[in-house]
């Protein structure tokens, strides 16, 4: 006849308990940390020079301390189009834009040297001195982008769409 053994729990069978917590707090965070399906084609690129995910916070409510009611958050007046100039002191100028939704950023290379505009689905490629790029933004959110030689530098930049 064959002997049943009971399982005693993990420290009976020479083997240490793992700890579930920490795994399961990085599976909750990484889970919200997801870009939408349509991240990639959330706007279009334009180059127009020779020369390479949005975290989204859309729908958010805002309390109206006169009424002392909720009412879905309306996007704030943000221009159609802005630019950003690369400077030789490896920056983007101004570092964070916002604009409104299907809105368009030109960057331009005014320094001496080649830059990049670098992000989650795009990448302007090398832009010579004086070169400019252009990227159009259909869906809300936050961008961050990077000049790819001049990152560890701080040339880091973000684009906020209404």
């Amino acid at each position: 006849m064959a002997r049943v053994r009971r399982f005693r729990g993990f420290r009976s069978a020479g083997l240490r308990a793992i700890p579930l917590t920490a795994p399961l707090i990085l599976l909750g965070v990484l889970a919200g940390c997801t870009a939408p399906e349509d991240a990639a084609d959330a706007g279009d690129v334009h180059r127009q020079s020779a020369g390479a995910p949005p975290l989204a916070v859309a729908g958010a409510a805002r309390v109206d301390p006169a009424a002392g009611a909720e009412r879905a958050a309306e996007p704030e007046d943000a221009p159609a189009a802005a630019t950003v100039t690369m400077t030789d002191d490896n920056r983007f100028t101004p570092a964070t834009v916002t604009i409104q939704r299907g809105g368009t950023v030109t960057w331009r290379n005014t320094s001496s040297v080649v830059h990049t505009v670098t992000g989650s689905g795009f990448n302007s490629g090398n832009l010579a001195p004086g070169a400019t790029f252009q990227r159009t933004f259909t869906a809300a959110g936050r961008y961050p982008y990077w000049c790819i030689p001049h990152q560890k530098a701080g040339m880091t930049g973000t684009v906020v769409v209404k």
